[in-house]
């Protein structure tokens, strides 16, 4: 083994082990799993019972279960009078909020019974900073003291996050207690269609990917610190790999300017015998 084996050697068996490379789903492959607003419509989507997917209440249903074990956490509102028929509504525009530049904000999730209301805001990635007074005016505006808050994020907030006063006192739910309570419920019958299941597979396993990323930075920030005191023979390293890149891009050039080919932009040309025959290989970081 030669001394520069032995610095990668050295250097290997101090990396801590990678997080195991979860598997794509669908979210993914359409490049969405992070927006927001497609989450939003997708929970509406199974939150309605008119839709389609056959899951009936099952979403409204364990949603109200999480309400009435954190309701102490709220203004008091009893979840057991939010019942009858109600719609879902997505970007619900806040019109009715006291000021006037709040009055174009946009609610993630509306829930609208007769006289009672639920308003959800979504939280993926980004900190909490929206107007949460604004969504409240609004609702109340519409459905005068039934309306409750909810605060659908990834991780736990802290309490004081969700309360804007006395008055106005949202309810923090996460998006693993929903999805948890919602696996506990489901039951799966003869009738149920099979892609309003392969929906909600992908919808699970999309939030589950979302805490996936929140487990595996401390590993990365463990990888990246190792790294980081490896500096001296990292850049070692680099520099054989550059070396080597050089010289296989020479030999390249080499080769083909044997048979009297030269590099023209990213092709190989012989102009004189072959002048409609181009070659063209592969980045020699690649190879």
């Amino acid at each position: 083994m030669t001394d520069f084996e032995k610095v990668i050697e050295n250097v290997a068996v101090r990396l801590p082990k990678l997080p195991a490379k979860r598997k794509k789903n669908i979210y993914d492959i359409l490049g969405v799993q992070t927006k927001e607003t497609i989450n939003s419509r997708v929970l509406a989507y199974f939150l309605n019972n008119k839709e389609e997917h056959q899951f009936n209440t099952l979403f409204i249903d364990a949603l109200k279960e999480l309400l009435k074990e954190k309701q102490k956490d709220g203004t008091g509102i009893d979840i057991e009078a939010f019942t009858g028929d109600f719609n879902v509504l997505t970007e619900d525009v806040t019109r009715r909020a006291i000021e006037d530049e709040e009055k174009q904000k946009r609610i993630d999730v509306s829930i609208e019974g007769s006289d009672w209301t639920i308003i959800i805001e979504n939280k993926i990635n980004h900190t909490l900073n929206n107007p949460l007074k604004a969504y409240w005016e609004h609702a109340q505006a519409k459905f005068s003291n039934n309306v409750i808050g909810v605060i659908l994020s990834i991780p736990k907030l802290p309490r004081k996050e969700c309360v804007v006063n006395n008055n106005i006192k949202y309810i923090n739910i996460t998006h693993k207690e929903l999805i948890r309570k919602v696996q506990k419920n489901l039951i799966i019958g003869t009738k149920t269609n099979d892609l309003s299941l392969f929906y909600l597979k992908e919808y699970i396993k999309t939030i589950e990917s979302h805490y996936k990323t929140r487990t595996d930075q401390p590993k990365m920030n463990e990888l990246v610190n190792v790294l980081t005191k490896q500096g001296k023979h990292i850049k070692n390293i680099q520099h054989k790999v550059d070396e080597s890149v050089r010289f296989i891009d020479n030999e390249i050039i080499e080769t083909f300017k044997m048979f009297g080919y030269k590099k023209v932009k990213s092709w190989f040309v012989n102009e004189d015998k072959h002048p409609d025959m181009y070659f063209w290989i592969h980045d020699s970081k690649k190879i």
